[in-house]
């Protein structure tokens, strides 16, 4: 079965308590490669809701690296799954702090 390149990240996000696992998605993003698929803002505004419910809320801010390799601009939800990765008030301004880094060398 061909996947739909349109629509293949539909079927992956009902199965999202797979991907909690952290083996299983370092082995995500090559195999979109092999499949010639395209990850879009919704798959990765789901990895870093994912990295920051696992608690790695840097893996999930460095989920914005990923996206600039891709091609993919992050949208208004991306932000908000990016706010799930700060715990308290001095993370947050961190965060802030870093994404106007972010936009100031791009």
């Amino acid at each position: 079965m061909d996947p739909d390149k349109k629509h293949w990240q539909y079927t992956w996000q009902p199965f999202n308590g797979w991907i909690l696992f952290r083996e299983a998605e370092e082995e995500l993003l090559p195999y979109l490669k092999k499949l010639e698929l395209e990850p879009d803002t919704a798959f990765f505004n789901q990895l870093i809701k994912t990295r920051a419910l696992r608690h790695e809320p840097e893996r999930g801010i460095a989920t914005l690296d990923l996206m600039k390799e891709w091609g993919v601009a992050p949208d208004i939800l991306t932000f908000g799954c990016l706010a799930l990765c700060c715990t308290n008030l001095k993370e947050a301004a961190r965060l802030i702090s870093d994404l106007k880094a972010r936009v100031a060398t791009n």
